[in-house]
């Protein structure tokens, strides 16, 4: 995440470490959302303190991510079968990419049956 500029980053209780937080906040000046462990003591408060530490609408926004990743996998494989690092990175934009042309695909299609059903 070197030399990023964003807001937030959002990661799951599996990043919830001291290093990454201060990382984030001082090194990328954004604001960790990162859910605390269980064991760190800090999930035992209630209301309002709570609140103060992760915002649950930026949060959750990364299911959606998670639900594109889940689709991508299932669809083209959760394996890459290039054996080095330029063509792996080459099948993975290359998934990325027929992911994003047929979902674009598939909204003009029901947009133009929409439309041709409305004609008659």
């Amino acid at each position: 995440m070197k030399d990023m500029k964003v807001k937030y980053v959002v990661a799951d209780k599996g990043y919830d470490s001291k290093e990454n937080r201060n990382y984030v906040y001082w090194n990328l000046k954004a604001m960790p959302e990162i859910p605390y462990r269980k064991t760190s003591g800090l999930t035992k408060l209630r209301g309002a303190f709570r609140s103060l530490f992760v915002d649950e609408k930026i949060y959750h926004q990364r299911s959606k991510i998670e639900t594109v990743f889940s689709v991508i996998k299932r669809k083209y494989g959760s394996i890459l079968r290039n054996k080095s690092l330029k063509t792996q990175k080459i099948e993975l934009i290359s998934k990325l990419i027929v992911y994003n042309i047929e979902r674009t695909l598939c909204y003009f299609y029901c947009l133009f049956r929409g439309l041709h059903q409305s004609l008659f």
